[in-house]
């Protein structure tokens, strides 16, 4: 009875120390989005298109997915959630990237899910061969929530 009591306590230790590098782990790595089934939190579209994707989780660890970025703009400028991290998929790669390593282009030539014409990129190189292709500046990841920049087309 002695050696199972001794051995309750380290391993609720061990229990309580996994689940918080579980959930530490869970807020430093973008969301899973199941491409054609997860919608998108503000427009409620599905999810189709990987390479205009965005995400965030807030601090009470909320995962917010979107279809455009232009959809991430208008939730949480309406919403007003303490986003704790962002994320946005590589128009070309196909990656995540976090907002200092993204290139945000804004392009009305650009056709997105909700028509926000914005697109992310991991690369200067990236954005010269959209810059070749396509009129549209840059927008500092950073400034994005700015009001000035509502693209949103459906409302």
């Amino acid at each position: 009875m002695k050696n199972i009591s001794s051995m309750i306590l380290p391993t609720m230790i061990i229990v309580i120390f996994m689940a918080e590098c579980s959930n530490n782990n869970t807020e430093n790595r973008p969301p899973e989005i199941l491409w054609g089934t997860d919608v998108c939190d503000e427009c409620r579209m599905i999810i189709n298109e990987s390479r205009f994707a965005s995400a965030y989780i807030t601090e009470n660890r909320e995962i917010r997915r979107f279809d455009d970025i232009g959809c991430m703009i208008t939730f949480e400028n309406e919403t007003a959630e303490n986003v704790q991290k962002r994320w946005f998929r590589d128009f070309y790669d196909d990656i995540w990237i976090k907002p200092p390593e993204a290139f945000i282009f804004h392009s009305a030539e650009i056709i997105t899910p909700m028509a926000s014409g914005l697109i992310s990129l991991n690369s200067s190189d990236g954005v010269q061969q959209l810059k070749n292709r396509y009129s549209g500046q840059l927008i500092p990841a950073d400034s994005l929530r700015n009001p000035e920049y509502h693209f949103q087309e459906y409302n």
